[in-house]
This record gives C-alpha cells, structure tokens and sequence, in this order.
C-alpha cells in the first residue's frame, strides 16, 4: 500500500525535533518518500487470518502517535472502530443466542460500549481513581485481568467496590468463555492457550470489518493509505462535505457487514478525525 505524508511538517520534524529519536525517524520517513509518498508492506503473523502488521521501519502503523500525526497532518481522516474488541464479542454473543438459544447477558459491556465515558467516571467515583486509570481497568478486564489484580495494582482499597465494574467483569468472563467454548476451546489445554485463541477469534472478525470497510470505501473511490489495526487513514478526495460522506458510506458498510453477521444493527461504533 502506498500512503501520502506531509513533506513540509516532516522536514520541520527533521530539524528541531525534541528529541533525537523524532528527527531521526522523520529523516527516515523523508528518505524513503517518492513525490509525497512511502510505501508500506504488510503480512499477517497468523497465515490466513487476522490483523495486517506493517513491517520495517518506515511506517505509519506502529510509529509514535505523535510522528503519525506530523506525517498524516492535513491528508485526510482516521476512522476508528470504537472498542472494537467488546464490540465484536458482544456482536458474536447476539449470533449464539440466534443460533443456540444461549443466555448471555451483557448489558453492562454493551453500556460501555455505547457510553464508555459515563461508565470510566462511575468507576472512577466508586474506586477514588482517575479516570485515566479506570480506562486502564476497563482494557485490562477486557484482555483478561481479573477485576482483584487490578484492585491490587491500583492499590485501591478492600472495601471500596463498584457494581459497575463488577457486573462489567462478570459479563466479560461469561462472554469470553461462551465464544471459546463455541470456537472449540473446549479443548484448550491451559488458560493461556483460551486467551490465544480468543484474540485470535476477534482478531479475524476485526479483520473481515476492515477489509470490507475498505473494498467498500475504494470502490466508491476513497484512497484507503495506512492500516492502524482498527483504525484506517483515508485519504482526501478534496470534494464538498467529504467527511460528512465518508461518514455515511462507512455507517453504511458497518451497519450491512453486522447484519450479515447476525449481529443486528446499532452495534458497531466508529469516529472520524480529520488528521
């Protein structure tokens, strides 16, 4: 994939960068330019399935946000999937309980989902924490920490509790068990080996969205330029309310891609940022 960067920002980054490392790699986005552009290779770590990583160094996916920003500055639009993780098992939950009859409750994830600030300031509230760190609560019970190491981490008191949080990392337990279960993991011979193919179950979902989002987005003559996981860089088309129709076409795809799925509707959630 080839992605246009903003020359003149970068060369600017090059000269009075804070720090050695900045202008270092924006002497090296530079150098590897042709007429505005770099090309960009990417490979799966899992043959046949799952996210794209860019590889070497020369790229946008896995540099500094700040590097990306510079690079990106005035070229288009980053959609970003929205908690996509929680959002894909939940999505996976509606299709078993179509296909199988499975109770599943996850009413307290699927409010994360759609109001995460409210619920972080809950937690924040419940614990005495920032908000930062609630955030970070809520990503690590997403990616299996359990609700007491995280108290423990965070040094937060033995009697301080949250609902909130309790019933978030209670459907989340239930909620990963049942796709693990339904994905063969019955067969799982460690707990690690549950989590691996778990990742890797919402990791291949994750992908299906983004190539569709993608394939949609070209054929409607969108430039599709970096692939940042659950995130893509669009580029300008410099036509009137553009963003307001990339927003459309892109809530249209998702809307068509979660039905398909048997995820109903409402579900998938993205933003928009001009970069």
């Amino acid at each position: 994939m080839t992605q246009s960067i903003n020359l003149t920002e970068l060369q600017d980054l090059a000269k009075s960068g804070r720090t050695d490392k900045e202008r270092a790699l924006a002497t090296e986005l530079l150098r590897a330019s042709r007429s505005g552009r770099i090309n960009v290779t990417y490979a799966r770590q899992v043959e046949g399935a799952g996210r794209w990583y860019a590889k070497g160094r020369v790229q946008l996916q896995s540099c500094p946000k700040n590097i990306r920003a510079v690079a990106l500055k005035g070229i288009g639009f980053e959609i970003d999937l929205r908690a996509s993780y929680p959002t894909i098992l939940v999505g996976m939950a509606r299709e078993m309980r179509r296909r199988t009859c499975a109770q599943i409750p996850t009413a307290t994830v699927e409010r994360y989902i759609m109001r995460p600030d409210e619920l972080r300031q809950e937690v924040a509230d419940d614990f005495n924490i920032t908000t930062k760190k609630a955030k970070e609560g809520f990503n690590a019970i997403i990616f299996g920490q359990r609700l007491t190491s995280f108290k423990h981490k965070m040094q937060i008191a033995g009697n301080r509790n949250s609902e909130t949080m309790y019933n978030f990392a209670k459907e989340m337990g239930r909620l990963s068990a049942a796709i693990v279960n339904d994905q063969g993991g019955r067969q799982c011979r460690s707990e690690a080996a549950c989590r691996t193919l778990l990742s890797r179950t919402v990791e291949k979902e994750e992908e299906k969205l983004m190539r569709a989002l993608r394939t949609a987005l070209e054929q409607d003559g969108w430039k599709v330029g970096s692939l940042i996981h659950d995130a893509i860089i669009v580029e300008k088309k410099n036509e009137a309310r553009e963003r307001e129709t990339l927003y459309t076409a892109t809530q249209n795809v998702l809307e068509r891609v979660s039905e398909e799925n048997g995820w109903g509707g409402g579900i998938l959630t993205f933003k928009i940022t001009p970069t």
